[in-house]
């Protein structure tokens, strides 16, 4: 009998293993809900990009093609030019950190159109129109701030389409939403002059 030791001994051996089970997966428990925090730490900032296509309706205009018409008592086809829209993408950034190196892939009636590049993207939010007819397509990035009017997001029309946003945020990580917004890291872009 003493060889295998006495009762108490096992006793507590037993308690011993036990309890450094229970340590051992609240351990592994902890490092998960870490690694989860940490992620979502990450990300909080980044996903504070929004970016949608929207119509631009200038102030003083008219907003919809019936108030043209009754107002200025033409047909509804003069009364449409009268109508002062302009579709583009609204670019928000909530963050309190300046977005870098913007490229924003869209597209307009199943024809991908040239990219959207911001250099510097700092909190606040903007439109930059779409010029259908123009070479470039893309007019000057404006503070929504500065523009007269409201802005109506084009939630339906399926021509309108986001399909991709790349960009750096202010710890130098390179991020890519989809068309779908999943926001996901690309990688980590070393800032100039941290040479290794």
């Amino acid at each position: 009998m003493d060889f295998w030791g006495d009762l108490p001994s096992w006793i507590t051996a037993l308690i011993a293993g036990v309890a450094a089970w229970f340590g051992l997966r609240q351990y592994r428990k902890d490092l998960a809900e870490n690694a989860i925090r940490h992620e979502r730490e990450r990300k909080a900032q980044p996903a504070r990009l929004g970016i949608w296509w929207a119509h631009h309706i200038a102030a003083g205009q008219y907003q919809t093609l019936e108030e043209a018409t009754q107002k200025s008592n033409s047909s509804p086809t003069e009364s449409a030019e009268k109508i002062n829209r302009d579709r583009g993408l609204v670019i928000s950034n909530s963050a309190n950190i300046i977005f870098h190196n913007l490229v924003i892939k869209t597209t307009f009636d199943g024809r991908e159109l040239l990219p959207v590049r911001i250099h510097s993207l700092p909190p606040g939010s903007y439109f930059t129109p779409f010029r259908q007819k123009e070479e470039r397509c893309w007019g000057w990035t404006q503070s929504t701030e500065v523009l007269p009017g409201n802005f109506t997001a084009l939630t339906e029309a399926r021509k309108y389409q986001i399909d991709s946003v790349t960009f750096t945020d202010g710890l130098g990580q390179r991020w890519k939403t989809d068309g779908h917004g999943t926001l996901s890291l690309l990688e980590e872009e070393i800032p100039p002059g941290a040479g290794a």
